[in-house]
């Protein structure tokens, strides 16, 4: 179940994992899904949270809370919410470069699309690979098409 959290107490730049337990194996690790929302809920909001969390099952006693994520004062690093807008910008600019087809070095053919190629592996001037779905849908539609019926 993917999630992001998101916030002024929330680290920067962070991917969160349950902290190791020593000689634990790996299953045994405790791992953020829907009961680290049960959990969190009732530390936050029931009336005896440590009650309400004996009444329940094991697995959900064991979850960790988003609670441990959270830092205990705000960060004071915040960026401007304007420069969100620049750095999309900018992101967007560079994915087109890649995406767009430059003469090869090494060109010198007259055909001006012949040698060009992208940097992105699956942009202009290199060869469309299709999945087996892809074939097989264009198998189908080509029997269809000669058989009169539009696919």
């Amino acid at each position: 179940m993917p999630a992001l959290i998101v916030g002024p107490r929330v680290p920067r730049m962070i991917l969160h994992e349950p902290a190791r337990i020593a000689g634990a194996e790996e299953r045994d690790q405790p791992q953020f899904d829907h009961t680290t929302l049960i959990k969190t809920i009732l530390l936050a909001f029931a009336d005896n949270p440590a009650a309400k969390l004996r009444k329940m099952p094991a697995r959900v006693q064991r979850a960790p809370s988003l609670g441990s994520l959270l830092l205990d004062a705000p960060r004071t690093d915040l960026d401007d919410p304007r420069s969100a807008r620049d750095l999309m910008e900018r992101w967007r600019t560079d994915a087109r470069q890649r995406r767009e087809a430059a003469p090869a070095e090494d060109d010198t053919s007259a055909a001006p699309w012949r040698g060009t190629r992208s940097a992105a592996p699956d942009g202009a001037g290199h060869p469309l690979v299709l999945t087996d779905f892809q074939v097989a849908w264009q198998k189908f539609a080509g029997g269809m098409r000669k058989l009169g019926l539009d696919v």
